[in-house]
């Protein structure tokens, strides 16, 4: 046997040392609160916290059976990002490219959604997207259009701080004839000063329409949106761009859009919210 190597009892008490105080609040590294058990570290004959052991054994962590995590009070912001000027809430959301958290902008003192592009997806194409949809609504200031805050870059991952919404979104709703016959109007509104300004939607339905506390809605996430007045082209021809279940005649087989696009998709989603289902 190694005469360097510290005794048992010497390891064992160092391995205590590193357990937490308070076995309600997780450590760095342990994200599983029922690994955080209060215990018990048996080694060479001695019971460390506990009764004696008369047989030597390896050391053991062994859980106390009373003892449950309470995780009413374990911290909300466990697992989200650190980011500089925000007080991180909560993960409200999850898409394709990237993940949506509430947060709070710590200046100002304002809830936002901070929408933020993950690592694979962060690509020179990736991040262009991601800018030309902040760049697209900060044009289009309207009412019924969810407002962009700002750009910002976390460890390599841009994000845009957007406006936040409690309402959830109109995803599974079913409206009143005349209550829905509403919400279409101003939501067609909003897509008519998109339009104006030469921005055409691509991806309407009920999940991208958000909701105030007072029900009011607004057209959100534009990262399918196109110019019509731009030569830029970040979707190449023929790709299939949108969600199939909304998309017009020659959106899914490829072609060019037009404002017409979206007015197909506002006539799929009005049913919807008549009938419950889609046609």
């Amino acid at each position: 046997m190694d005469d360097t190597l510290p005794p048992l009892s010497q390891k064992a008490s160092e391995v205590s040392s590193t357990l937490p105080a308070d076995p309600t609040i997780l450590p760095p590294g342990l994200p599983d609160a029922a690994t955080l058990a209060p215990v018990s570290i048996r080694s060479a004959g001695t019971l460390i916290g506990g009764d004696s052991d008369s047989s030597p054994s390896a050391p053991t962590l062994v859980p106390d059976p009373s003892w449950s995590p309470r995780f009413d009070e374990l911290p909300v912001t466990i697992g989200l990002p650190a980011i500089d000027g925000y007080e991180m809430l909560a993960k409200i959301g999850r898409g394709g490219m990237g993940v949506v958290y509430k947060a709070r902008h710590i200046g100002l003192n304002r809830v936002c959604a901070l929408k933020m592009m993950l690592g694979e997806h962060v690509g020179r194409s990736g991040g262009q997207r991601f800018r030309h949809e902040a760049e697209t609504v900060a044009r289009l200031k309207h009412p019924n259009i969810v407002s962009v805050h700002a750009i910002g870059n976390h460890r390599g991952n841009p994000f845009v701080e957007w406006e936040y919404l409690e309402g959830g979104s109109l995803d599974g709703k079913l409206w009143e004839a005349d209550r829905a016959a509403t919400m279409m109007e101003t939501l067609a509104n909003a897509v008519g000063e998109a339009h104006r300004l030469g921005v055409v939607h691509r991806d309407l339905k009920p999940a991208n329409v958000l909701l105030t506390l007072g029900g009011t809605p607004k057209l959100a996430d534009f990262g399918l949106a196109k110019s019509l007045h731009s030569e830029s082209h970040l979707t190449v021809t023929g790709t299939l761009t949108g969600t199939p279940e909304y998309m017009a005649p020659e959106q899914a087989l490829g072609k060019d859009v037009s404002p017409a696009t979206d007015v197909h998709m506002l006539g799929i989603i009005l049913y919807e919210l008549f009938v419950g289902n889609r046609p």
